[in-house]
């Protein structure tokens, strides 16, 4: 990770169930990224739990993660909440991501994410387009569709992203933290379209077309094939329970908040 005197952006990550994934994009970030930032990554309980968490325990040690948290069940995307709430530094603006997120450009990428911020206070959010889709399709666009840097999004659904390296302005996270609402790239969409009308500014939602990412996860559900990962129907089915059924194995769901209490950090 690189250091100077700029203030790191937080890239905070969810971790899950695949081991290979989680290392594969844990390394993908730290190789293609040179603006400072500091990887924070949350461990939502699996079966796979013990072995990502050593894997994990090992990057902190290579100083490709800043910090793990270790929780205690599988509390979805309400670990994004408890993260950011413990972690949010003096950045303008923080970024949560998918464990699966492969990124796929030669260039700078976080550089141009911070200058994008820097250089529009109406800039409230940005993300990566995904080559290739998931269950959701959320956030795919064909490359015969990109013909610029990045597509503007301000109030008519174009430019759509799902939760790849989401940036979120810091100070605008803080108003969403009292909404009661976990962190999920939908609900920020609809936050946006909602502080839009009530702060009368004509906020932007920005997706950074000139890079991508490949879904990890898409390949190991075995919906494509962009690299040699083995699809396995465990997780598909799992993936297929909550984005349909909206809850996973243990009945929680990701549209809903939880308190969280009992969770491990390391280093402690």
């Amino acid at each position: 990770m690189d250091t100077n005197s700029k203030t790191p952006i937080n890239i905070i990550m969810i971790s899950y169930y695949s081991k290979d994934i989680v290392e594969r994009v844990i390394d993908r970030i730290n190789e293609v990224t040179k603006y400072p930032f500091r990887l924070i990554v949350g461990d939502n309980l699996s079966k796979n739990s013990p072995e990502i968490r050593e894997m994990l325990k090992t990057k902190v040690g290579e100083g490709k993660v800043t910090k793990a948290y270790f929780y205690d069940d599988n509390y979805m995307t309400s670990i994004f909440n408890h993260m950011l709430g413990l972690e949010m530094n003096d950045a303008k603006f923080s970024i949560v991501t998918d464990h699966d997120a492969f990124i796929i450009t030669d260039t700078d990428w976080l550089t141009i994410f911070n200058d994008t911020f820097e250089k529009d206070d109406l800039v409230v959010g940005m993300g990566f387009r995904s080559i290739n889709g998931n269950l959701s399709e959320n956030g795919k666009n064909m490359d015969k569709d990109v013909k610029k840097k990045c597509c503007v999004n301000m109030v008519d659904g174009r430019c759509m992203f799902n939760a790849h390296y989401f940036a979120f302005r810091n100070d605008l996270l803080k108003r969403y933290f009292k909404t009661g609402k976990p962190i999920v790239d939908g609900e920020l969409r609809l936050f946006t379209d909602n502080i839009r009308r009530s702060d009368k500014k004509p906020y932007k939602l920005v997706r950074y077309d000139e890079g991508c990412v490949s879904n990890l996860s898409s390949d190991l559900m075995g919906l494509t094939k962009t690299t040699e990962i083995k699809s396995d129907i465990n997780y598909k089915n799992m993936r297929t329970k909550v984005l349909h059924g909206r809850v996973n194995e243990h009945g929680k769901g990701f549209l809903k908040l939880y308190n969280i209490k009992d969770f491990k950090t390391y280093p402690e």
